[in-house]
């Protein structure tokens, strides 16, 4: 009874350390015990203690310092390839080979620019609505006092008739549904020019213009 006591204890340190040291290994600095593989170590340990003796039990702890210093190894070379991929991922300068930091958006132009070289170059600004691959729906904001007028107006604008205005209001329907973000500022200005608001959904990220 002794001898398995002495058996288990040894399995959980021994493999309590082996987590440790894969933690170590893999560069991990905030790391955890891996509690579900060191309580199957020492189960399976302990039970074929009982069956073949300390050997077998060793060659079990063994494997599982070799699986966890493996492990360790592979998670370093993975943050390692990530550390690479994001550093070759950065724009540099083609003339001195410094790091391009220098951003400076104008509309739909982002110039790129390098202090030490004077090197720049303008592209095309990604950030803006015509870039936006998420589709709006539009819905009309009508103040409730002016819910009659506002009505006819939409009818005007949209070029439908009464009926429909009346339908789409008092529903709370959309006017426009699943379209870009280009035309939801489209719908934003002619409608503003009439005195109606407008409900974006989802949340829109754009001003409702696209005056920049």
């Amino acid at each position: 009874m002794l001898e398995l006591i002495l058996a288990v204890l040894l399995l959980l340190v021994g493999s309590a350390l082996a987590s440790v040291m894969r933690e170590n290994v893999s560069g991990n600095t905030h790391f955890s015990l891996d509690l579900a593989g060191i309580l199957l170590v020492t189960i399976v340990g302990a039970g074929l203690f009982l069956v073949s003796g300390w050997s077998a039990s060793l060659t079990v702890l063994g494997a599982y310092w070799a699986w966890c210093f493996l492990g360790g190894l592979s998670s370093r070379r993975q943050a390692r390839a990530m550390v690479e991929a994001r550093v070759s991922s950065q724009r540099t300068c083609p003339q001195c080979g410094a790091e391009v930091r220098n951003r400076v958006a104008e509309g739909s132009v982002v110039i790129e620019c390098v202090s030490a070289c004077g090197w720049s170059v303008a592209t095309t600004n990604p950030s803006q609505p015509a870039f936006d691959s998420q589709l709006y729906d539009v819905l009309p904001l009508v103040a409730e006092q002016d819910k009659n007028r506002a009505t006819a107006r939409l009818a005007v604008v949209l070029g439908i008739p009464i009926r429909d205005a009346v339908r789409i209001v008092e529903q709370n329907e959309a006017i426009a549904k699943g379209v870009e973000a280009v035309e939801v500022q489209r719908l934003a200005r002619l409608l503003a020019q009439k005195g109606i608001g407008i409900v974006v959904r989802p949340d829109f990220p754009w001003p409702l213009t696209d005056e920049t």
